[in-house]
């Protein structure tokens, strides 16, 4: 399914935020072919200590209201090393290391349409 032009440049808004702090592994995953899906994007990141987890949901939701006056629905900060931002139809996992690994959310949604955004040096 094409995106419409609001949600590219969600999309867009939130991948910069995450880059703007440093985030790396960034995936954005396209849900559109999947029968049970939760949404239609959903985008998964890390950082590598939990304050950088909170700089990189700051930048996120700076990034996002600014380009498309946007803030999340709902925003789950699990523990301080997972952060959930809602944004209706694309949702943000940002991840430490180590949960990303125990969530493995690529393979949980392996049919989903995989996009790596290479990591800003």
């Amino acid at each position: 399914m094409e995106q419409t032009r609001e949600t590219k440049v969600l999309i867009d808004s939130i991948i910069e935020g995450i880059q703007d702090k440093k985030g790396h592994g960034i995936t954005v995953l396209d849900m559109h072919d999947l029968h049970e899906r939760v949404c239609d994007y959903m985008i998964i990141a890390e950082g590598n200590t939990n304050t950088q987890l909170r700089s990189l949901e700051g930048a996120v939701w700076d990034k996002t209201f600014e380009k498309v006056g946007e803030k999340p629905l709902r925003t789950h900060v699990g523990g301080g090393e997972w952060i959930g931002m809602d944004y209706g139809n694309v949702i943000v996992h940002l991840f430490l290391p180590k949960m990303r690994e125990y969530y493995r959310l690529e393979q949980l949604w392996a049919d989903a349409e995989v996009m790596h955004i290479p990591d800003l040096d």
